[in-house]
């Protein structure tokens, strides 16, 4: 579709817009007909930005909630986790709306009901509101397609607006991979899809166990009386006994091949690994002893710059808690429940929960 023909489908929209509102204001004497769904609109607006902005820190609660209160399958349901995203919109948007009347009631409205309001007036007035509605409904068909365009794959993208400044604008404003990591979280639970990293391996491929990783995990935590203590040992023996494989890291980085295993079973048997791979490591032997465990996805910080990281979360069940836990950077200072992932790590993702 050409820019005229983009022009054109706003200019309808802004017009149609400005035509039901000064029916709609003509009808009921109340130029507050004309308000409203701007307040509406914006409110929408708004609370997706919002959910946008915070989405990473709102899985994260949500996981902590749904599984201090409900069994595994409710937790790793995608429709259940459309449901509270869902919710929390509604809620958002509720409250944004509920300001924003507060503000017109005690401003604008004010105002109005001091002026001689005649017919003349209502549309004057009804029609520029009638086009700041269109042009608030054109915002958000933007974002509609904009986080449809961010989830399909290109061949099934609809381009109809990619010319426009105000979809180009808000696409440079809106980080896509937000949307992928809200679109990623849900979508791959309601299709049951395996989330695949390295090498093809699915985190469940990954946290494959064998014996000797079991036995080895009995082993170390055989004296350790609670959850802390037996995730702290499995973090001390992962961390000091798996070097970091900085060959394997430049290949992952540089993408110059694929042929690598990754996952538990070679981090144990050669010793060796990346962080995709201590975290399936720490996972399985986490299992081994009656563990609750995540994968989590994210960046941390190396001491120059943030980087693509994974690490784990435990559940510690006699403190009701996840804590977390990095044996990748066990070298270099105390990455088990430590201050250090408030200030040096970002959450974009819980990668798999075991």
């Amino acid at each position: 579709m050409n820019f005229d023909i983009q022009m054109i489908l706003c200019l309808g929209i802004i017009i149609i817009s400005i035509i039901a509102t000064i029916s709609r204001v003509l009808h009921s004497d109340d130029l507050g007909e004309a308000i409203e769904p701007i307040l509406s609109g914006c409110s929408t607006i708004i609370a997706f930005f919002v959910i946008i902005g915070s989405y990473e820190r709102l899985s994260l609660e949500t996981s902590n909630i749904l599984n201090k209160y409900f069994s595994g399958s409710i937790v790793n349901s995608g429709i259940v986790r459309i449901l509270v995203l869902i919710a929390v919109f509604v809620i958002i948007k509720f409250l944004i709306e509920a300001v924003l009347k507060l503000i017109n009631s005690l401003s604008l409205n004010n105002a109005i009901k001091k002026l001689n309001i005649s017919k003349t007036f209502l549309v004057v007035f009804s029609s520029i509101f009638g086009a700041i509605r269109g042009m608030v409904v054109i915002v958000l068909l933007c974002i509609s397609l904009l986080v449809y365009n961010s989830i399909v794959p290109n061949s099934r993208r609809i381009n109809v607006l990619d010319n426009l400044a105000a979809y180009n604008k808000l696409e440079r404003i809106i980080d896509e991979s937000k949307i992928e990591n809200i679109s990623n979280g849900i979508l791959e639970s309601v299709s049951n899809n395996k989330v695949y990293y390295y090498n093809g391996v699915t985190i469940d491929k990954g946290i494959e166990s064998n014996s000797e990783i079991d036995n080895m995990a009995m082993e170390i935590t055989k004296r350790d009386d609670g959850d802390r203590e037996k995730a702290k040992s499995i973090y001390n023996w992962v961390g000091s006994n798996i070097v970091y494989d900085d060959l394997k890291a430049d290949k992952v980085m540089s993408q110059t091949t694929t042929k690598y295993e990754s996952g538990a079973i070679p981090a144990f048997r050669d010793r060796k690994g990346i962080c995709f791979d201590y975290a399936c490591l720490y996972t399985a032997m986490a299992k081994a002893v009656g563990l609750k465990s995540r994968i989590i996805i994210g960046e941390a910080f190396n001491g120059t710059q943030y980087i693509s990281h994974s690490w784990n979360q435990v559940y510690i069940r006699e403190e009701g808690k996840w804590i977390n836990a990095d044996s990748t950077f066990y070298p270099a200072g105390n990455y088990f429940d430590s201050v250090n992932f408030n200030k040096e790590y970002k959450t974009k993702n819980v990668a798999g929960e075991f």
